[in-house]
């Protein structure tokens, strides 16, 4: 059953949300935001330079 509920449970990256992103920022884990960018531009290639201008904010920021 363990196994099971394993196999099935999304892969976190999956989960990368804009707003996920911002409650990140706010707890200042900008790594973590960087990473949420990151994986949206995969997610959602139509919105890269929206991603990549926060990106290129917080990484100023580290």
């Amino acid at each position: 059953l363990e196994n099971k509920f394993q196999d099935s449970t999304p892969e976190v990256d999956q989960l990368a949300t804009p707003t996920l992103a911002l409650i990140y920022e706010k707890q200042k884990k900008y790594d973590e935001a960087i990473r949420m960018y990151k994986q949206l531009i995969l997610n959602r290639p139509n919105d890269t330079e929206r991603f990549q201008i926060q990106i290129d904010r917080l990484e100023k920021l580290l």
